[in-house]
């Protein structure tokens, strides 16, 4: 019961509100983005410190709601999930350090595969935005030799799309 009690109070609660959060800083970073239909667009919007600015109340938000998720609910199942959701807030809130070490702790300490394979997956785009490329091309060469769900075979081909896409290699 205990168990259940904190599974179904972190999702519903915290995790759900945080990924409502994120959901939204995402849509709106696609709505201020300057679509330019002449030219190749980019796989994923582009953003900077200055929109990462005007989305600090809901990014604090999410951050604030999953970390309720996180420590109210130890152990629960939507644990690693939360971690991930504020690893994204930081990404978005070009937090880079911050979000590359909350990705690595999920990869590291997560109970569920999955879960670690979207950490990783988020860890990839994360360099990529932090120009790391080099790191970036480390993490998507380990992810090679894991399992994937369809989902996250997915998200890795949608971000390996956007490294190419990055680093000029567009054939690829």
């Amino acid at each position: 019961v205990k168990n259940s009690y904190h599974n179904v109070t972190a999702h519903y609660n915290g995790y759900w509100i945080a990924n409502e959060r994120i959901i939204e800083v995402e849509q709106r970073i696609a709505e201020k983005y300057d679509w330019d239909f002449n030219q190749m667009l980019p796989v994923y919007p582009q953003f900077d410190t200055t929109t990462s600015k005007s989305l600090e109340d809901p990014l604090l938000d999410a951050i604030e709601k999953a970390s309720i998720a996180i420590q109210r609910h130890p152990d629960s199942r939507w644990e690693d999930d939360a971690y991930n959701l504020v690893g994204l807030a930081r990404l978005y809130g070009s937090e880079f350090p911050e979000a590359i070490e909350t990705f690595k702790y999920v990869n590291t300490n997560g109970d569920l595969k999955e879960d670690r394979h979207q950490a990783l997956i988020h860890l990839m785009r994360t360099f990529i935005e932090a120009k790391e490329m080099e790191n970036a091309q480390a993490v998507s060469d380990y992810i090679d030799e894991t399992e994937l769900s369809d989902q996250s075979k997915k998200e890795l081909a949608i971000n390996r799309a956007y490294y190419y896409q990055k680093t000029g290699q567009i054939p690829e």
